[in-house]
């Protein structure tokens, strides 16, 4: 099972729309899922 933190749900990342720094704060989110489940070297590329 994946554990989301708060914060890191689908949603919160749809809000980041037309967002200037959408990718550098889909990153932090990406990260936090990561951290909360064991993940390494999870980057996104924008």
């Amino acid at each position: 099972m994946i554990v989301v933190p708060q914060g890191a749900i689908f949603d919160d990342m749809v809000e980041l729309k037309g967002d200037k720094e959408i990718g550098d704060r889909i990153n932090k989110i990406i990260s936090a899922l990561a951290e909360e489940n064991d993940l390494k070297d999870v980057d996104i590329n924008d």
